[in-house]
C-alpha cells in the first residue's frame, strides 16, 4: 500500500517508519527543507528504541522516502494521513491551524479516492463532526448513554475491579456523570416552563 504522512515530527516519523517496516511504501512529508534533508540521510531528531535503524534500513529498501512537497506523494497515495503539529493556545485551547492548512492541501491536490486518517490531536468535533456519515449533531452530550449493554458493561467492569481489589474511579465517574445527565434534561424542562407554572 502507498501512503502519504504530513509531518515528520514523533507521531508522523514513528508512524511512516513501522509502516515501511511491515512493507508499506510511505512518503513522509514536511515543509522544513534542512530536515528532510537530514531524514533522507538517515539522521533523525527524536529518540525511540531501533528507530535509527529502521528508518536507514527502510530508506535503502526504497520503501521510506522523504518530501519537501505534497504533489508527488499524493499522486499514487491510497492513504493520506495529517500528523502535524497541533499545539496549545496561550487559553489551553489547541491550535488546529497546521491541520486545517494540510486539509486545504489535500483537498486542492487529489483527483481521485483516497483515505484519509488523522493522527494529529484535534478537539472532539473537528474529527468527528466534520464526518458527514455521523455529523455535529451526534457529538453533544444528550440525556446520558442507555440501552442495555454499556449501563450494564460499566456496573460489570466496576465490579470486577472491586473483586480485584482496584477502585476504578475513571468508571465510577463516567457512570456517576451519566447518572446526573439524566437529571440535566429535566431540570431544563423545568426551567423553561416555570413560567407557566402556578406555585
Amino acid at each position: 500500500m502507498d501512503i502519504s504522512i504530513f509531518g515528520t515530527g514523533y507521531v508522523g516519523l514513528v508512524t511512516g517508519a513501522c509502516l515501511s517496516e511491515v512493507g508499506h511504501n510511505v512518503s513522509c512529508i514536511d515543509i522544513d527543507q534542512q530536515k528532510i534533508d537530514q531524514l533522507n540521510n538517515g539522521n533523525i531528531t527524536i529518540y525511540e528504541p531501533n528507530l535509527e535503524e529502521i528508518v536507514s534500513n527502510n530508506i535503502k529498501l526504497g520503501r521510506l522516502k522523504f518530501f519537501n512537497s505534497p504533489e508527488e506523494p499524493l499522486k499514487n497515495s491510497d492513504v493520506i494521513m495529517i500528523a502535524v503539529g497541533t499545539p496549545s493556545d496561550e487559553d489551553g485551547s489547541t491550535d488546529v491551524k497546521y491541520i486545517s492548512e494540510v486539509a486545504k492541501t489535500i483537498g486542492q491536490l487529489i483527483d481521485n479516492y483516497k483515505i484519509i486518517v488523522t493522527k494529529s490531536t484535534v478537539p472532539v468535533g473537528i474529527g468527528i463532526g466534520s464526518d458527514t456519515r455521523i455529523g455535529h449533531s451526534f457529538i453533544y452530550p444528550g440525556i446520558g448513554y442507555g440501552g442495555s449493554c454499556f449501563p450494564k458493561d460499566i456496573k460489570a467492569l466496576l465490579s470486577t475491579a472491586k473483586d480485584a481489589g482496584y477502585e476504578s474511579k475513571i468508571l465510577k465517574a463516567v457512570e456517576d456523570v451519566n447518572n446526573a445527565q439524566k437529571r440535566v434534561i429535566v431540570d431544563k424542562i423545568e426551567e423553561c416552563y416555570a413560567v407557566f407554572v402556578k406555585t
